[in-house]
């Protein structure tokens, strides 16, 4: 998967009378997907989905301190990937 700008994209796009749709929609070029720019971004863990997360106390193992499920750090490593 490549993760694009999908509102960089649309800016430019939007510059263009002929990706306006009748209905308002705008059509994009497969070709300008295919070549649009990416973000940069990272996969992260979840707090909820970590192997260091306790969920009854809402703590982080390797941390030691009390997390919320939606949090994340750059050391998380999913629960289905430690076995």
């Amino acid at each position: 998967m490549r993760p694009i700008d999908m509102d960089r994209l649309l800016t430019e796009r939007m510059k263009s009378k002929y990706y306006h749709l009748p209905n308002g929609d705008i059509a994009v070029p497969l070709i300008d997907i295919d070549n649009a720019p990416v973000v940069d971004a990272v996969p992260v863990v979840r707090c909820k989905d970590c192997n260091e997360y306790q969920d009854v106390h809402e703590w982080c193992k390797l941390h030691k301190v009390e997390m919320q499920p939606m949090d994340f750090c750059s050391y998380g490593e999913c629960k289905d990937a430690v076995d």
